[in-house]
Formats: structure tokens, C-alpha cells, sequence
């Protein structure tokens, strides 16, 4: 099969008048509009190079792919089939797009070159373009500047949030495209983050592991530094407990228990086992962050039989009202205390609470 680039050549020479058939016509050409397969350069570039001025060859360029337009269908075989690849890939991260086209056996041009003769000869992919963000090339649509710095700041605030991200809770951020390809896009996106850790083998599920704050982490390290052991539901009800203080719209950890598990693994500071329990592991860092009414509540709620309390001992135990009925000093601490710490879990009936997730 005739390269993309040798059908280009040929082009150029059955499409330009014998007159101006000349070596300096067709390089100003080939290398502005990237047929030479090393993806475009700038006028002024190739000005400097030919010692013309960015007008000079902006005129050359024009007319020559005019010209060149007007036989495109004769001599451009491959264009088709590379666009119809194109379009179906895009948006998409340009050199993975450019490993399909290889693989199909369509040549190894840069796209950039592919997406102007698409331009040029008013064929189907005119209006994408190949954009550089975060020095990473991607073939977008017109109304798509700036999708993958709003992909990176949700995907890292969902981090700090919730632990980890949902590729698919990143799709408002890619409007109007068809899902399954906007869900490779944002999956490309998110690979710019050497951080960026996969959690499952469809990549549905990712953390970046140096986010500065992860309040699953935080969350941890305070279940942890508590309990021995701790159940992967204990984690979950906790965390979301957790994420619910001072929240106008709450975050959820939503992650499956085989998501939480690989995080878990990846974290490195916590074993889980088969049966889905946490122990810390020997390099674990214990937590300073844990409230002493937390541990007040959790050891009194352990010490109980079935290791259960009612809300109102509690607070009779540990902040009980003055003989004047004035409220204990710390009771709002005990309340928050009660309401949101990972540490603490509703129990079954109405008014009692467990320590969470503990073994």
C-alpha cells in the first residue's frame, strides 16, 4: 500500500503546472502544512529557513494546495480510510492514534499533516486539530481548548475528596462527544500524571499517589491508628461519614471493595486480606489526628456488652449537664465527634452506635 507521504508527492507533482514544479515549492509546502510527516512547522520557521517572509510563503503554500486540491480525489487513496480512523478515535491523545494508524498499516506521518490535508481538501475531520497541553499532543475538537486541564483539576480534587476518581464521573467535562471515546479520552488525559495509579484493569478507577491531601488516607490513618483491624465496609461507611462534615454537597466513596482493596495495596501502609480485613503494615505511620473524644466514644462503646451504646449513656458518661442544667463545655466537641468521625457508625436500632469496621 502507497504511503500517505509518497501519495502526497505524487500529488503535488501531477497537480502543480511544470513551471513551478521546483524543490523549494514543494518543501515550503510539505513542511508548513506537515506532508513530510514531521508535523508542521510555522511560516516564520520556514521562512527563516528559505529567506522568505512569513507572507512569501504563506502565498506559495496556498497556492500549491489549491492546486493540489483540485485532483486530490485521483491520487489520495489512503486519506479516507486514515480519517475515518480518526474521527472514530478522536478526542484522543494524538500518539495513540498515530500507533493505530501504524498498526493498520497506514503509514507513520504525524497527524498534524493528515488533519491539513483533511483541511485543505474539505474532507470529513476538517475541524479537528491536533493541540499540545501539559507537552502532550491531542487531536480535539474546536470547542474542546482546554479539556484536559478541567479533566486534571476534577480528577485531583476527587482525589482529595474522595480518595480516588471515577473516570466516569469526569464526563461533564467532556460534553457532546460519544462516551465510549470520551472515556479514552479522559483515561489519556489522566496518563499525563506520572502519579496517576490504575485501580482496576478497565481503568475506571484511579488515585494520583502524591496528591498533597487524600482524606481517604487521612481517614485511614485514623481507623487504623485505633483499631488492630479494620473490615473493608468498616472503611467505606467511614470515610463516607467522614466526608459528610461541613459538606453543602457530600462526597461519597462509591469505589466497589476490589477498588478499595488495590488502593489499599498501592498505598502501601495496610494489608486486606481475602475476607476483606485491613491490618496495618510494619512501614504504617500512626496518626496524630485522632480526637480524644474519639477514643473516649469508641472504648466506651467496646467495653459495653455487644459493644454497643445509646446515644443518651453516652453523653450521660461523657458530657453530662451541670447540677444547674447548663450544657457540658465540650459537648459540641462531643457531638461532632459522635456525627462525624470515621471512628463511630450507627448500630442497628435507632439511637445506638458501634465503633466502625472493627474487628
Amino acid at each position: 500500500m502507497t504511503s500517505f507521504r509518497a501519495e502526497m508527492h505524487n500529488l503535488f507533482l501531477a497537480a502543480i503546472p511544470a513551471d513551478q514544479l521546483n524543490n523549494r515549492n514543494i518543501n515550503i509546502t510539505f513542511q508548513h502544512y506537515g506532508w513530510d510527516g514531521k508535523g508542521g512547522r510555522s511560516m516564520q520557521d520556514v521562512g527563516e529557513e528559505y529567506f522568505l517572509t512569513r507572507e512569501r510563503v504563506r502565498q506559495v503554500a496556498t497556492k500549491c494546495s489549491r492546486q493540489m486540491a483540485e485532483q486530490a480525489d485521483k491520487h489520495l487513496s489512503t486519506l479516507p480510510g486514515m480519517l475515518s480512523i480518526i474521527n472514530q478515535m478522536a478526542p484522543a491523545k494524538a500518539e495513540r492514534i498515530e500507533a493505530h494508524l501504524r498498526a493498520h498499516g497506514l503509514g507513520d506521518d504525524a497527524l498534524e499533516g493528515v488533519l491539513n490535508a483533511a483541511k485543505q481538501f474539505n474532507r470529513v475531520g476538517k475541524h479537528l486539530r491536533v493541540a499540545t497541553e501539559f507537552n502532550q499532543r491531542f487531536v480535539i475538537l474546536p470547542d474542546m481548548e482546554g479539556s484536559a486541564a478541567k479533566v486534571l483539576a476534577k480528577a485531583r480534587k476527587l482525589t482529595s475528596n474522595v480518595g480516588m476518581t471515577a473516570v466516569r464521573d469526569l464526563l461533564p467535562y467532556v460534553p457532546g462527544i460519544p462516551e465510549r471515546q470520551a472515556l479514552d479520552y479522559i483515561r489519556d488525559v489522566i496518563a499525563i500524571r506520572e502519579d496517576a495509579v490504575w485501580l482496576d484493569e478497565g481503568k475506571n478507577w484511579v488515585w494520583f499517589s502524591e496528591t498533597p491531601r487524600n482524606r481517604l488516607i487521612t481517614c485511614l490513618h485514623r481507623m487504623l491508628s485505633t483499631f488492630s483491624s479494620v473490615t473493608l465496609e468498616g472503611i467505606r461507611q467511614g470515610a463516607n461519614r467522614y466526608y459528610r462534615k461541613g459538606a453543602k454537597t457530600p462526597a461519597e466513596l462509591l469505589a466497589p471493595p476490589a477498588v478499595i482493596k488495590s488502593f489499599l495495596l498501592s498505598w502501601g501502609q495496610a494489608t486486606c486480606s481475602d475476607a476483606g480485613i485491613v491490618r496495618k503494615s510494619p512501614n504504617f505511620n500512626p496518626s496524630k489526628e485522632v480526637l480524644d473524644f474519639e477514643r473516649l466514644i469508641v472504648d466506651y462503646i467496646i467495653s459495653r456488652p455487644g459493644k454497643v451504646a445509646r446515644e443518651k449513656e453516652l453523653e450521660n458518661m461523657l458530657v453530662p449537664e451541670a447540677e444547674d442544667k447548663t450544657p457540658h463545655p465540650k459537648k459540641r466537641n462531643f457531638s461532632n465527634a459522635l456525627n462525624y468521625s470515621p471512628l463511630i457508625s450507627k448500630g442497628r436500632n435507632r439511637g445506638e452506635y458501634i465503633a466502625n469496621g472493627a474487628i
